[in-house]
């Protein structure tokens, strides 16, 4: 089987961010869902502010649940990641990443994100998007091992 980044468009979508989520809401079960999951809608026709919603809402945060997996990558879109700080503007936004291969997970503000990608140069997946390939070993975080 493909990564995950190298599967198709349809593939990718089927599961996005499913296993994050779960993970997210396994730990803050107090929090509530967000942003749009797999809508009948055709996406590209909705403004990238409404489609990269933030995924959870807390008290006082909302938060985007991402994946990485094996390769250490956290592949954040260009254009997600310009809409999660207007996202941050409204209300402070944080990033939470599950890695799924040494089963550990960290969050951070999402402007905190701001000085690494500002000189990193993007990467392209298979259907055009540009993303930052970040990785996640050289975030300065705080790691929290999978105690569920």
């Amino acid at each position: 089987m493909k990564p995950f980044h190298q599967q198709s468009w349809d593939a990718r979508y089927a599961k996005m961010g499913d296993e994050s989520e779960a993970k997210f809401d396994a730990l803050f079960p107090n929090s509530a869902p967000f942003g749009l999951n797999r809508p009948p809608v055709n996406l590209s026709q909705v403004p990238a502010f409404i489609r990269y919603m933030p995924d959870r809402l807390m008290h006082d945060r909302l938060v985007e649940c991402m994946g990485v997996g094996k390769d250490q990558t956290l592949k954040l879109k260009l254009d997600k990641f310009v809409c999660l700080g207007h996202w941050d503007a409204v209300c402070p936004t944080w990033l939470f990443v599950w890695d799924s291969h040494r089963k550990r997970w960290m969050w951070m503000p999402v402007h905190d994100l701001l000085p690494v990608v500002a000189l990193m140069e993007t990467k392209e997946f298979p259907e055009g998007k540009l993303y930052y390939p970040i990785d996640v070993n050289d975030l300065i975080v705080e790691w929290h091992d999978d105690a569920s």
